[in-house]
């Protein structure tokens, strides 16, 4: 069978329609990687976020990391330790959002000490 991106987004938008956080989690890859659709990150990172408030680990883990390199949305220390904090607490790449996490907390403290 080949690969049909385009094919792939329409299941995937079935499936996000009736509000499944792991298709939702797939189309905000879509966004990122253009899979079937044109590059958005914005778009993206808005699926990402509604996949990762249904608790979908992949999609915590993908969020903070736009957070804390600022991929279609403003970079933000604070959001990003957030985010992995949850995806690490799932087990969703422990190890890879533990070290991610502590760079942006790091990140945190300084913004926060610059400003105060």
């Amino acid at each position: 069978m080949e690969k049909d991106a385009a094919q792939g987004e329409t299941w995937l938008r079935k499936a996000v329609a009736q509000g499944n956080a792991d298709a939702q989690c797939g189309l905000g890859s879509c966004y990122l990687e253009e899979e079937g659709v044109e590059k958005d990150a914005a778009q993206g990172e808005a699926w990402w976020h509604k996949a990762a408030a249904q608790g979908n680990g992949q999609a915590q883990f993908n969020l903070g990391m736009c957070y804390k390199n600022g991929i279609g949305v403003e970079k933000d220390a604070k959001e990003a330790v957030a985010w992995l904090r949850k995806a690490a607490a799932q087990g969703c790449h422990a190890r890879r959002a533990g070290k991610h996490h502590e760079h942006a907390r790091g990140l945190f403290k300084r913004e926060w000490r610059a400003a105060h």
